[in-house]
C-alpha cells in the first residue's frame, strides 16, 4: 500500500474497533487485537525496503546471536533484583557515550536513583550494546528465547491446540481484516497465522514477567516504547499487582501514530497510567485512553544535557556554517530524500553551502541500496555513530526531514526546519501551522528559503522542550515513591 498516509490509515483502524470493538476481545486473558493493533498499523503504512546483505554483516547477526544464546544458557539469573523499588524497562536501543553505550530515555533517571533496576530488551531481537553506563540491569532474552520456543513447539508438535485457537481468532477476526487487507488474502491469512502465534508468546512471556516482577517487587515502572509486546504484558501486569506505570516519550505522538490513539470510552490495561512528555505541545496531539492530568510535560533529559553542553562549548545557537543536514528514517519513509539532496547540492554549491546526509543508525549497512543517488557524490553522508546527530545539528544552520524526532530536536538546536512534503510528512502539518517548519515541495523551493534565510530567526524550543527536564522526572518519581 505505496503512499498510504498515516492519518488514512489509523482512522480506518479505529473506525474498525468501534465498529467491532475489537480492544474488548480476549482469549484466555489475551487481548487479541490490542496485541497486534501497532504492528497492523505499521505494515500497512510502511513498504520496507530490501537490501542485500554484506558477507561481514552476516557474519557479525551470527556472532551476535552465538553470543546471545551463551548469555541465555550461562546468565540471566535474577538474584540481583530482588526487592528494588524502581524499575526501568529500556528497548535496547543505546548510543556511545565515550567508551560506555547509553540509554537515551533512562540511564540518567536509573543513575539517579540507586534503589533501581533497568530489565532491556535486545535491541532487533538479537544484542545488546555493551558495555553500558548503568551497572544494575537484567536482560529479557531468556523470557524472549523461551517463548518463542514454546510458540513454535506448540505450532509444530501440537497441532490440535494451535488449531483450536487458530479457529477461535478466525472467527473473531477474520472480517476486520479482510476489510484493512482488501487485495490480499494470503495477508488475511498470515495476520491470522501472527495473531495465533502470539497468543502463545504471550502465554509464556505473561508467566515469566510475573515471575520476574515477583522477584523486583518494584513501588514504580518507568518505560520507554509501552507497545512493544513485552511492555505491554508488564503493564498489564503492572495493574493487576497495583504497581503504578510510566511512559518516557520517546518519538512523535500524533494522530497519525496509531500506539496512542484509542477510542474515548475504551480502558487498555497494556497501556501506561502516565506518560512523562516533552512538552505541554504533547498533551493534545493524540486521543490517549489516559485522563488529561496523566499526560505531564517534564522534558526531555538527554537532550537537554546534550544542547547545554554545545552550549558550554562556546556553540553559538545562532551562528553557524552554511550547511544543511538532510535527516533520512527506516523502513523506505525517506526513499527519494536523496534526489532531493542531491538537487539541493548541485544548487547551493555556487553560493558556499554544504550538504549533510544524516542516515538512521538502522540504515548504516546497506544505504546504497537505498539512497543510490548519494553514491559517487561529494555530499557527507554520516552512516556511523562516530558523528553524533547533535555534533552535526551544533555545526549546522538547516534541516530537511519528513517525520522523524529528530527534527524537533533540530528545532531545539536553533536550526531552520524544513519538511519535504512527501507521504508521512502529513505527521508534521501542526508544526508547520505553527510556524516551527516550513514544507518544501522541491530542491528549488527549499533553495529559495535557504539562500534568504535570515541569521536572526526566532526559535520558540521552549514549547517543543520543557526545561529542567531531570529534576521534573525526579520530583514526580519521589513522590510517587513516597505514597507507596
Amino acid at each position: 500500500m505505496k503512499g498510504v498516509e498515516f492519518m488514512n490509515v489509523a482512522e480506518k483502524i479505529l473506525r474498525l474497533e468501534n465498529e467491532y470493538r475489537l480492544n474488548s476481545i480476549n482469549i484466555d486473558g489475551f487481548h487479541v487485537w490490542t496485541y497486534m493493533r501497532f504492528l497492523i498499523w505499521e505494515s500497512l503504512h510502511y513498504k520496507r525496503i530490501k537490501t542485500k546483505k554484506k558477507i561481514w554483516n552476516i557474519i557479525k547477526n551470527g556472532i551476535s546471536d552465538v553470543a546471545l544464546i551463551l548469555r541465555i544458557l550461562f546468565g540471566g539469573k535474577y538474584e540481583c533484583c530482588l526487592n528494588r523499588s524502581l524499575l526501568f524497562v529500556c528497548q535496547g536501543r543505546r548510543v556511545l557515550d565515550g567508551d560506555v553505550y547509553e540509554s537515551t530515555t533512562t540511564d540518567e533517571l536509573a543513575i539517579a536513583f540507586p534503589n533501581s533496576i533497568t530489565l532491556e530488551h535486545p535491541y532487533k531481537q538479537r544484542y545488546h550494546f555493551l558495555p553500558t553506563k548503568t551497572k544494575a540491569i537484567v536482560y529479557s532474552d531468556k523470557i524472549i528465547l523461551k517463548a518463542y520456543i514454546y510458540s513454535q513447539l506448540i505450532k509444530y508438535f501440537h497441532r490440535k491446540r494451535y488449531k483450536l485457537i487458530y479457529r477461535q481468532i478466525k472467527e473473531l477476526f477474520e472480517i476486520p481484516i479482510n476489510e484493512l487487507f482488501v487485495h490480499s488474502k494470503s495477508d488475511v491469512n498470515r495476520w491470522l497465522d501472527r495473531m495465533t502465534c502470539r497468543y502463545f508468546v504471550y502465554l509464556s512471556r505473561y508467566k515469566n514477567y510475573e515471575h520476574l516482577l515477583k522477584k523486583i517487587s518494584p513501588n514504580l515502572i518507568v518505560e520507554d516504547v509501552h507497545y512493544s509486546i513485552d511492555n505491554m504484558i508488564i503493564n498489564e501486569l503492572a495493574k493487576k499487582m497495583h504497581i503504578p506505570t510510566i511512559e518516557l516519550q520517546h518519538g512523535i505522538i500524533g494522530e497519525g501514530h496509531i500506539a496512542y490513539n484509542y477510542s474515548l470510552d475504551e480502558s487498555i490495561p497494556q497501556f501506561p497510567d502516565m506518560i512523562m512528555l516533552f512538552s505541554d505541545y504533547w498533551k493534545e496531539t493524540a486521543t490517549y485512553p489516559i485522563e488529561n492530568d496523566k499526560l505531564i510535560p517534564v522534558g526531555f533529559p538527554y537532550f537537554e544535557r546534550q544542547v547545554n553542553e554545545y552550549k558550554k562549548n562556546s556553540y553559538d545557537l545562532f551562528v553557524r556554517a552554511k550547511t544543511v543536514v538532510f535527516l533520512s528514517q527506516p523502513n523506505g519513509v525517506t526513499k527519494g530524500l536523496d534526489v532531493i539532496a542531491v538537487n539541493t547540492h548541485n544548487r547551493l554549491n555556487e553560493h558556499d553551502w554544504k550538504v549533510i546526509f544524516k542516515l538512521h543508525p538502522s540504515e548504516y549497512d546497506g544505504w546504497q541500496m537505498v539512497y543510490p543517488m548519494l553514491v559517487n557524490t561529494d555530499i557527507e553522508v554520516i552512516d556511523s555513530q562516530q558523528k553524533s546527530l547533535y555534533e552535526i545539528f551544533s555545526i549546522s544552520k538547516a534541516l530537511v526531514g519528513v517525520c522523524s524526532t529528530s527534527i524537533y530536536e533540530g528545532i531545539g538546536f536553533g536550526l531552520a526546519a524544513f519538511i519535504y512534503d512527501m507521504p508521512g510528512s502529513e505527521r508534521m502539518d501542526d508544526i508547520c501551522e505553527r510556524e516551527f517548519a516550513t514544507k518544501v515541495s522541491d530542491s528549488e523551493n527549499l533553495c529559495e528559503y535557504l539562500l534568504n534565510m535570515n541569521d536572526n530567526y526566532e526559535v520558540k524550543s521552549e514549547e517543543l522542550w520543557k526545561s529542567n527536564a531531570l529534576e521534573n522526572m525526579k520530583e514526580i518519581i519521589v513522590k510517587i515513591l513516597e505514597q507507596k
